[in-house]
């Protein structure tokens, strides 16, 4: 006898049909706009981590803070780690400044 493969929908089925699974989570399709669009600069901004991953040096997390309105790109770097104190920091230590010298509206 040969081991085959079973597709995950035919489990699914089968755990279904014996009521031993719940229901697939529904997929909320996006907003074609935003609902709450920025006017001004600084009024909102947007973080992003991303790991980079370097052959023989493993894995590096850089973290953006970019401006919503005028998509300035504010802060780019490498950060210690990707906990969350550590990227919600980055703003907090003085490192995200406009060029004027002022942290985000709240």
């Amino acid at each position: 006898m040969t081991a085959g493969s079973v597709s995950a929908s035919t489990v699914y089925r089968i755990l279904k049909r014996n009521g031993l699974a719940r229901e697939l989570p529904q997929i909320i399709p996006a907003a074609k706009e935003y609902h709450r669009k920025t006017t001004r600069v600084n009024e909102r901004w947007q973080t992003d981590l991303t790991e980079l991953m370097l052959p023989d040096w493993g894995t590096h997390p850089l973290g953006s803070v970019v401006d919503d309105f005028s998509r300035f790109s504010i802060v780019f770097r490498r950060l210690r780690n990707s906990k969350g104190d550590t990227v919600q920091g980055a703003d907090r230590a003085g490192n995200c400044r406009d060029r004027h010298g002022r942290s985000p509206a709240p």
